[in-house]
């Protein structure tokens, strides 16, 4: 489930797409939903809660996930451990800022899958 969120800023108005989950134990796999918001905005904000994910997040050039401080993505154990829960292939310019990535003691977490440049995180366990 998404909605937008609007802030304005000195020099924009910027919307952001809001992924909601349905709080610290939901177990509802989230990966379409976060997805999505992705696909339809450069500016992602997921507020408190936990995100199951069973496949890879593609996050593409110029994009900025923003994590509220509780939000944690988590990978599904059904997700494959050779699959990257993260994809940043080829991506420029991105910031995923607060919350925690939880890789469910699997190693490959984030991936770049050749060269990514300007990959920023902030705030992020």
């Amino acid at each position: 489930m998404s909605d937008f969120v609007h802030f304005n800023t000195p020099m924009a108005t910027i919307t952001m797409r809001e992924v909601k989950s349905g709080g610290p134990s939901d177990t509802t796999d989230r990966t379409a939903d976060i997805q999505a918001a992705l696909n339809a905005s450069r500016h992602v904000y997921l507020g408190p809660g936990l995100y199951m994910v069973s496949g890879p997040i593609d996050i593409a050039d110029d994009t900025h996930l923003q994590l509220h401080p509780l939000a944690v993505i988590k990978r599904s154990l059904s997700m494959p451990t050779s699959t990257q829960m993260i994809r940043l292939a080829h991506a420029q310019r991105v910031l995923v800022e607060g919350g925690s990535l939880d890789g469910n003691k699997q190693s490959d977490v984030v991936g770049a899958g050749g060269q990514c440049t300007g990959l920023a995180t902030a705030g992020a366990t």
